[in-house]
């Protein structure tokens, strides 16, 4: 009897121990889905209360904003329109992390979508290593992408971090594809016509390119491993009629996406649950 009773509790232990580790297992593997809908959420939000913000902002207003970023686009093509070197800020750590919403908001300038890898974020005024862990930033040195002759804006993203997917994608998009991005109100859309893998210290092609308007994407490479950079460069080309909203379209197929595994998630949970459940009884 005492034999039988140590070998039932034996099996208790270890049907306990296996619920542990398979609770533990699956709290792992929807960590970074949950994390990234989250921070998917509130990448959003900050859009809509920035394009909310611009809608209600007087349009003679705007047009002052336009205007100042035109001069800098001309100054900084004055001076060559060449990248600033300096320490790569794709490998860069972070140094602060007390900084407050409000600061966010002051350098959000407007956002990027990107249909085709069902991506919308929130696109920076300059590039440091706080800004690259909310969304993507402009390069320091480089056009503001509000379009024109003469530019070529550099846009940067971080690629496989644990709690965003930002640009992870980016190598999915080809020849012909496009991105949108929308500044103080603006939708300007750009036709993928190069893609380039190269050392982090190659700026090489980055310059401003006479009478082109061109925006370059700029990721890490290969996936991981980090040791070289993936450079995608589209060149403007006109909206289609009727204008699409492109953000707006991008956060449904968004929103779809992480219902999917939301769904997939929960299917999981109850389904591992019962066949639990039933080897008990």
């Amino acid at each position: 009897m005492k034999k039988q009773e140590k070998s039932r509790l034996s099996a208790k232990k270890l049907k306990w121990v296996i619920i542990t580790l398979f609770i533990t297992g699956l709290l792992i593997f929807c960590y970074p889905f949950v994390v990234s809908f989250v921070n998917n959420q509130l990448d959003q939000i900050r859009i809509e209360r920035f394009q909310q913000k611009m809608n209600q902002t007087n349009g003679q207003v705007r047009q002052k904003r336009l205007q100042a970023l035109k001069k800098r686009n001309q100054a900084l093509k004055d001076l060559g329109g060449v990248p600033k070197q300096g320490e790569d800020p794709l490998t860069a750590t972070v140094a602060k992390n007390d900084l407050n919403r409000q600061y966010f908001e002051e350098r959000l300038l407007g956002s990027l979508s990107i249909p085709k890898i069902k991506s919308q974020l929130p696109l920076f005024d300059r590039t440091n290593p706080e800004l690259l862990e909310k969304g993507v930033t402009l390069l320091q040195g480089t056009s503001y992408p509000i379009g024109g002759q003469d530019t070529h804006s550099v846009i940067m993203g971080h690629n496989g971090l644990p709690n965003r997917v930002l640009l992870t994608k980016l190598n999915q998009l080809k020849k012909g594809d496009r991105f949108y991005i929308e500044v103080l109100g603006k939708q300007l859309a750009y036709q993928v016509k190069t893609k380039r893998i190269v050392k982090p210290s190659n700026l090489k092609g980055l310059e401003v390119q006479p009478g082109q308007d061109l925006v370059t994407l700029v990721t890490c490479t290969p996936y991981t491993v980090n040791s070289h950079r993936l450079l995608v460069t589209g060149y403007r080309v006109p909206l289609k009629q009727p204008t699409p909203n492109q953000a707006k379209q991008t956060t449904k197929n968004q929103q779809w996406y992480w219902l999917l595994v939301s769904v997939s998630i929960g299917a999981l949970v109850i389904g591992g649950g019962s066949l639990i459940w039933r080897r008990r009884r």
